[in-house]
């Protein structure tokens, strides 16, 4: 009886003190976590191809300061865990070549391959959101140069800087969920060069002038008309999404010669993407302030 009675003294004070505590705790977890609850990014190997499947987790799950983790916004523990696995995968891949030329999938867990910036953890961290959008536009870079071809396989939306992320990538396969979309001037957002640049490089005029200037949301099967997508799968269930792209990637990627070649495929992207990649590399025409407050509004 008196064993029992101390546990459930010990029980009282333990929640006395996490009623205490409890609205500290998000100020703490952000002190001790800086990244947030990470990793963002995980990767699987297809075994027949060697391919490098990189998928954006979190299904489900809320940041400290209040973001979805289904979103995969960027921010800057995001964005060293999405730099670092492509990196690695990138790296892998170069040292099999030339025996097994591969390529990298990226891919999404739940509803969101990637809603842009993360204007919650902006709000909280105002001071560091102009090393966030030099960080952001640097991966971007390296993306767009990428010596590995990116495939990206969209199974949600890719909005704002994830659409830029999208628009990145060498090739783009989409299922019938999800909008691609940039509402940055709808937001009062003017877009630096770089992200301007990235879009000139990838996109005809029309498109230019209707996602940039208006807003346009688009769905899958105008992408694929204006061949942004390279093919549309009849599904909106990840996995079979991802057996899709796969398919894709076997037929058309993998048989390209260049994989064998990829420091002259990085120097040929360089080249064609010169304006864009010059922009993104120096980030720049970024504006932080227009940013913090549009972080602050929130």
């Amino acid at each position: 009886v008196l064993a029992g009675a101390r546990r459930l003294l010990f029980g009282v004070l333990v929640g006395r003190v996490m009623r205490r505590m409890s609205p500290k705790i998000p100020r703490l977890i952000r002190q001790c976590c800086g990244s947030g609850l990470g990793p963002y990014v995980s990767k699987q190997i297809c075994p027949n191809t060697g391919v490098h499947i990189l998928t954006l987790e979190h299904a489900s799950g809320v940041q400290s300061w209040g973001t979805s983790l289904a979103e995969h916004r960027f921010f800057p523990g995001f964005v060293k865990d999405l730099e670092q696995h492509l990196e690695e995968s990138t790296q892998a891949i170069k040292a099999d070549l030339p025996q097994r030329p591969s390529c990298i999938v990226l891919k999404n867990a739940g509803k969101y391959w990637s809603n842009g910036y993360d204007l919650q953890w902006m709000a909280a961290h105002p001071d560091q959101i102009q090393g966030c959008l030099h960080q952001s536009e640097q991966l971007l870079a390296k993306v767009l140069t990428s010596p590995v071809p990116i495939v990206a396989a969209l199974s949600g939306h890719a909005t704002a800087l994830g659409m830029m992320m999208a628009m990145a990538c060498d090739f783009r396969v989409m299922g019938e969920r999800g909008l691609f979309s940039t509402p940055a001037v709808d937001l009062n957002l003017s877009l630096s060069a770089g992200l301007v640049g990235l879009v000139k490089a990838k996109l005809p005029p029309h498109l230019q002038r209707d996602i940039l200037l208006y807003g346009k949301k688009f769905r899958s099967t105008e992408l694929l008309r204006e061949n942004v997508i390279s093919i549309r799968p009849n599904t909106r269930d990840e996995d079979e999404l991802l057996n899709a792209c796969m398919a894709f990637v076997e037929a058309h990627v993998l048989p390209m010669k260049a994989l064998t070649n990829p420091d002259a495929l990085e120097a040929t992207k360089k080249s064609l993407y010169a304006d864009a990649f010059s922009a993104l590399s120096g980030s720049s025409g970024l504006d932080h302030a227009q940013y913090r407050r549009l972080a602050l509004t929130l």
